[in-house]
């Protein structure tokens, strides 16, 4: 205990890491594994995702919004400082192999739920157990390009995610439905939320000039630069598929001939905030602001060592 120090304070995940290597290693790694099937089951890491897909498709859209990024990410951020002591006490090795076991495993298994979705919120709950897989797989990998993906990752998803549910949202209001199969023509109905809903389109699928094609990139070239080639190409399938589903569900929406019934029922305005989101999504990459680069540095820095 003396070691810990006195208080809350001893038991700060910070103090644990520098103590770690006289932490006993058993207890540790179970720790760490509480801390993968609880936090896990929060972001939404297969298998503990079952709960997604219906909370996100039930709960209103800012809700759901702020679950598929906010709750994302401090489950994340939670468990990545348990991995950071852990990996600090038993070696990189042991947590890297089940966060790549678990981000591949997540990948896959969102997949094929992606491609059949015929409902516009479960569609983007998939697709989030789907970044949440990249995401964890990245750091998971453990090169220094990899992880600075994968943490890269973790912030500029939630652009993209947060602008594909409050466009949904205003799309979803204005047809009538959450079913995408009646939101044809998008882009004919409200040139402008049909904009909005390709830039969100491009930012889940990872394409430029979203900032997530840069993030994707980072950890997939930092994979193959490892001994995971493997889990790597699996990884790059696993997109590539999602690519396919994601670009036939997005080209369904945005083209095609506008439902007569469509009627976007809020007023111009409200469609700053979406704008705004797109910019910064676009922004970001290009340009990593210094203070955001020194932040994400220090995130990758603590991750590796």
């Amino acid at each position: 205990m003396h070691q810990l120090g006195d208080g809350s304070r001893g038991l700060h995940w910070s103090v644990l890491r520098e103590v770690a290597a006289s932490l006993d290693p058993r207890f540790v790694k179970l720790a760490f594994l509480f801390a993968l099937a609880g936090y896990g089951a929060k972001a939404g890491l297969a298998p503990m995702h079952s709960w997604l897909p219906d909370a996100y498709s039930q709960a209103p859209t800012p809700v759901a919004a702020l679950m598929s990024t906010a709750l994302l990410a401090t489950s994340l951020s939670a468990l990545l400082r348990f991995h950071a002591v852990t990996a600090a006490c038993v070696g990189q090795g042991w947590s890297n192999g089940l966060l790549i076991l678990f981000g591949v495993l997540s990948m896959v298994m969102a997949t094929p739920f992606l491609l059949v979705q015929g409902e516009y919120k479960r569609l983007l709950a998939y697709s989030s157990i789907e970044h949440t897989g990249i995401i964890t797989f990245a750091i998971g990998i453990g090169t220094p390009l990899a992880v600075f993906g994968g943490v890269l990752h973790l912030f500029v998803q939630s652009y993209a995610k947060s602008l594909a549910f409050l466009v949904g949202g205003s799309i979803a209001r204005g047809s009538g439905s959450r079913r995408m199969d009646q939101w044809s023509g998008a882009l004919e109905a409200s040139p402008a939320l049909g904009t909005l809903l390709v830039g969100a389109g491009l930012g889940l699928v990872g394409l430029p000039p979203a900032a997530t094609f840069f993030s994707e990139w980072l950890a997939l070239a930092g994979a193959f630069a490892s001994p995971h080639r493997g889990a790597a190409i699996t990884a790059l399938v696993a997109l590539v598929i999602v690519f396919a589903g994601l670009t036939f569900h997005w080209g369904r929406m945005a083209l095609g001939k506008a439902r007569p019934r469509f009627k976007d029922l809020l007023p111009t305005a409200s469609h700053a905030p979406l704008w705004a989101l797109l910019a910064v999504l676009v922004l970001l990459g290009f340009w990593l602001p210094a203070p955001l680069r020194a932040l994400l540095d220090r995130a990758v820095e603590v991750l590796r060592s």
